[in-house]
């Protein structure tokens, strides 16, 4: 794993005997450079906020000014933490042991106490994890910003590989899944088939989510597409006995289809968000619960390891109301052929708000159900043709749903 020793290698096989230690090991160099510059600039920016504020600079009294001042602190303490932390980390290797030294409490672990390491993949950095072999024991990590040099590297790819062990057992148990009358080889054939069905699903949710997101035309089948996909990929779990999983889990040998489940309801959310208004938001609540409940039965329904966690199907819960809310709310829109009701308003003002989007809105007066002003999101083209006390139409449908939803449009 450290591109420096062979898998198993024992540390006498690589002239590594008790004269090669104690051995010492700092953050890179480049990395301490990084933290100490970024500890810097926070620690100044903390320092500058105490002094600015103290001052009694933008601030509302007696208990805004501590409140800023605290804030302030809080910062210089962060930036100085940092600062010492990346001057005084370092590893220490004996041949039994390894220990962590920083401004934490010193952690050590024992060769013999060392159950093995497992690998922590993130964006930033990845984490070295030895987990201990006593209950109890607190994991010692070792993110990849340490100095590396072939001792190391061998001390520690002599431990055991939990990772490659969790997914040889979790292989095996797939492989054991067969159907009555399929060998081993047939299952190995049906897992590699369920792979390729796992990224074309994968690279098609991508394909949609970019298509929905971008350029949503024609607009009712971008829609459609996102909203099937998840039921889509239920059925394909349920068809598959065993041999694809619903979600990604750490080491697990079934590939998943987490994307087409998760990512098209997002997508759908925004585009129902953007797209539509509805006159009261709180009516889709009942839909979009209805819609997160039925799709979260019907994935727990299709894998039968999903069910084993008990705790899954509220998280699952939580994830597909984006799918709920998105889907009812489109849903609404699309299907809906009942009579459009006309009022005609005053715009009060005008707002445009900068982001990953740009958004356009417009302060309207009170027009049918709506008793009180309030903004409502435009075209570009509307907000570009009107001003403050222009007239406006707001056109209101009744939604397939029972949602009443509006659009502003130009006075003709």
């Amino acid at each position: 794993m450290w591109n420096l020793a062979a898998p198993g290698a024992q540390p006498h096989s690589l002239h590594l005997d008790a004269t090669s230690y104690p051995r010492t090991y700092r953050m890179r160099r480049g990395w301490r450079a990084f933290l100490v510059a970024l500890g810097l600039v926070v620690a100044s920016g903390g320092i500058a906020a105490v002094v600015y504020f103290a001052a009694g600079h933008e601030v509302h009294g007696p208990a805004d000014q501590a409140v800023m001042v605290a804030i302030g602190v809080l910062f210089a303490a962060l930036g100085l933490y940092l600062v010492v932390d990346a001057l005084v980390s370092r590893v220490t290797l004996t041949l039994d042991e390894i220990t962590v030294h920083d401004l934490m409490p010193t952690r050590r672990l024992r060769r013999d106490e060392i159950a093995g390491r497992r690998l922590l993949r993130a964006q930033s950095m990845n984490i070295l994890v030895l987990e201990p072999r006593r209950p109890g024991t607190r994991r010692l990590k070792l993110p990849f910003i340490v100095e590396i040099d072939q001792v190391l590297a061998a001390w520690l790819d002599a431990l055991p590989d939990l990772d490659a062990r969790d997914q040889a057992r979790s292989e095996a148990e797939v492989l054991a899944l067969r159907a009555p009358g399929r060998t081993e080889e047939q299952q190995r054939e049906w897992l590699e088939r369920a792979r390729r069905t796992a990224r074309w699903g994968n690279l098609t949710a991508v394909a949609a989510a970019l298509w929905g997101f971008f350029f949503p035309r024609p607009y009712a089948a971008a829609m459609l597409v996102l909203a099937v996909l998840p039921w889509a990929a239920v059925l394909a779990v349920a068809r598959s006995r065993g041999l694809l999983a619903v979600d990604e889990r750490r080491n697990e040998a079934r590939p998943n289809v987490a994307a087409p489940m998760l990512l098209p309801g997002f997508v759908l959310m925004l585009r129902a968000v953007m797209d539509l208004q509805l006159v009261s938001g709180r009516g889709a609540v009942a839909p979009a619960v209805l819609g997160a409940a039925a799709l979260t039965t019907a994935a727990l329904a299709s894998d039968a390891a999903l069910r084993k966690r008990a705790w899954i199907a509220l998280v699952f819960l939580l994830l597909f109301a984006a799918w709920g809310y998105g889907a009812s709310v489109e849903a609404n829109a699309l299907l809906d052929r009942g009579p459009a009701q006309l009022f005609e308003t005053r715009v009060l003002g005008k707002t445009v708000s900068r982001g990953k989007t740009t958004t356009y809105a417009l302060r309207l007066a009170p027009w049918g159900p709506r008793t009180e002003a309030d903004d409502a999101e435009v075209p570009r083209i509307v907000f570009e043709n009107v001003r403050e006390g222009d007239a406006v139409v707001v056109r209101m449908k009744p939604g397939a749903l029972g949602l009443p939803w509006f659009r502003v449009v130009l006075r003709r």
